[in-house]
């Protein structure tokens, strides 16, 4: 299972998030955190080391927990 800084940087990642989102846009990583924007537009930060998993569509999704 590939870490978030495995996967490449403009990725779709699925992911429940705190503003109601469903998906945000992987940008890069910032030390043990990433840059990501949510669909609303909203800035979020995921843990560098957060599982993901490669879906059929070629997205990827959060394994295990919420975005902030």
């Amino acid at each position: 299972m590939p870490k978030l800084y495995e996967i490449p940087n403009g990725s779709t990642v699925v992911a429940e998030c705190s503003d109601g989102s469903t998906w945000l846009t992987f940008h890069r990583i910032d030390g043990m955190y990433s840059v990501c924007t949510t669909e609303r537009g909203a800035l979020a930060h995921l843990y560098a080391c957060s599982d993901m998993r490669l879906r059929d569509d070629g997205k990827y999704e959060l394994e295990g927990g919420e975005s902030e």
